[in-house]
């Protein structure tokens, strides 16, 4: 996997990141924080965990610290979509500048639920940061789909075709 490739993966997670937030945006501000039975509960909640988790990798891989978002910190839709579009540029500023030394780097990782640091590299991490965002995007989606909310084809494929980074034969 090269360089183009893990970019097009970001461009691919940020915009269905992005229509998920226009499902999002058609919810009661009530239903966006009410509590669920799944995974992180709440779509607020859901969505901090993946906002969070994209910044926590990225400040990872820029040995840089990162302070944890707080779920009670957001009431309301408005105010976390604002710091998932900051997240979102301040990610694919990362990417964008990305090369594969970043990729092939080794970096130390010590997981809480592993009794022994692991060795990763920089392409496995990005590549986990778009899975994880398919996850929990379908997570969330089966979520607004419980509230009535229409949603939508998160497929990769899709996207490809659909961005034109696909050719006809």
């Amino acid at each position: 996997m090269n360089v183009e490739m893990i970019q097009t993966l970001f461009d691919y997670h940020y915009a269905r990141h992005g229509q998920m937030w226009g499902s999002i945006m058609q919810l009661s501000e009530r239903d966006f924080i009410s509590e669920g039975a799944y995974s992180h509960g709440s779509l607020r909640n859901q969505l901090v965990h993946l906002i969070d988790d994209d910044m926590s990798w990225v400040s990872f891989l820029e040995s840089k610290a990162y302070t944890h978002l707080q779920a009670e910190d957001f009431e309301t839709r408005d105010r976390l979509f604002e710091i998932f579009e900051q997240t979102e540029a301040y990610v694919l500023e990362f990417v964008n500048k990305l090369d594969d030394a970043i990729l092939q780097k080794s970096y130390h990782w010590q997981p809480s639920a592993v009794p022994h640091p692991q060795e990763i590299t920089g392409l496995q991490v990005l590549v986990h940061v778009v899975n994880h965002g398919t996850d929990h995007r379908a997570q969330i989606m089966r979520m607004l789909q419980d509230f009535g909310v229409p949603t939508f084809d998160q497929d990769l494929m899709a996207y490809l075709w659909q961005s034109g980074k696909t050719k006809a034969t």
